[in-house]
């Protein structure tokens, strides 16, 4: 992959992916390396790079109009928060019944109890939006919810 891949990448999509678009120092004028794993909350691990360009696609595409990572927290309850890997928005027009909006959950090889938990009561207290988990297993994705 290469930078002339994602001719209509927006800013957020390069500043989450340095591994496509190096990031030069503006001291030093020395380029970035990206990080293997999340270092702090909103940073994508492996896994969430390899879905943001799938995602990326689709957006150029045309298929969904805009797409951000991490970029909405639900509360649940009380001190309770959620927040979705992704969010995707359809473009005008291609709209299927009531989701205009879909969370999407990117998990890894293991998942934990409460993550599943907490995607559960998300789906069913915000009805009107999309819920769907996906997890890369053995290099393999596959759909859970």
């Amino acid at each position: 992959m290469n930078p002339s891949d994602f001719v209509k990448a927006s800013e957020s999509f390069k500043n989450a992916n340095p591994h496509i678009f190096p990031q030069a120092d503006s001291k030093t004028h020395v380029q970035v390396k990206s990080e293997r794993s999340r270092a702090k909350r909103g940073g994508m691990n492996e896994t969430e790079r390899e879905y943001s360009l799938l995602l990326e696609a689709l957006k150029q595409k045309g298929e969904i109009a805009w797409w951000g990572f991490e970029a909405i927290t639900l509360r649940l309850a009380d001190g309770c928060r959620y927040t979705p890997d992704f969010v995707t928005v359809k473009p005008c027009g291609t709209w299927k019944e009531h989701h205009d909006l879909t969370f999407i959950e990117i998990k890894g090889g293991h998942i934990w109890d409460d993550s599943k938990v907490k995607f559960k009561v998300a789906r069913e207290q915000f009805w009107w939006a999309e819920f769907v988990c996906w997890q890369k297993k053995k290099g393999q994705w596959k759909q859970l919810y």
